[in-house]
């Protein structure tokens, strides 16, 4: 009992055929009273082929009723939202601890290689490598 379908009494098929005697005067003929029969592009008509009968279509109104059992309860929704935002706040947390990590062995490594080279002369191998262990434990 989900959906009801209303339908209205069939129509019989009588109505919609023309009477025989119509049906009969007017095949074969066009509205200039020549034949339909069509002629290819040889020049050759299809005199010996029946007219394919046409199809009927008649609207008909439906009335559709659908009910909607299940699905989550107010609470349960409000529940669900909550959760989905506690985790795109969690995603965010990842992602920019992700962002500063990679920016920071950026610096590690960039600060290795002016020391090793740019700023190699302006301190003591004692200060270097006392620096560059500082550096080893941030990475």
């Amino acid at each position: 009992d989900y959906m009801k379908e209303v339908l209205p009494e069939p129509v019989s098929e009588e109505a919609d055929k023309p009477s025989e005697e119509e049906g009969a005067d007017k095949e074969g003929e066009g509205k200039d009273g020549k034949d339909d029969a069509k002629e290819g592009k040889d020049g050759e008509g299809k005199s010996g082929e029946a007219p394919k009968p046409k199809k009927k279509f008649k609207p008909i109104k439906l009335t559709v009723e659908a009910k909607f059992i299940g699905g989550l309860s107010e609470d349960q929704l409000m529940n669900a939202r909550s959760r989905e935002e506690e985790f795109a706040a969690h995603d965010r947390i990842i992602q920019a601890t992700s962002e500063a990590k990679n920016k920071l062995e950026a610096y590690v490594y960039s600060m290795r290689d002016k020391i090793d080279y740019e700023l190699k002369e302006f301190g003591t191998e004692d200060e270097r490598s006392e620096l560059s262990k500082t550096l080893t434990s941030l990475e």
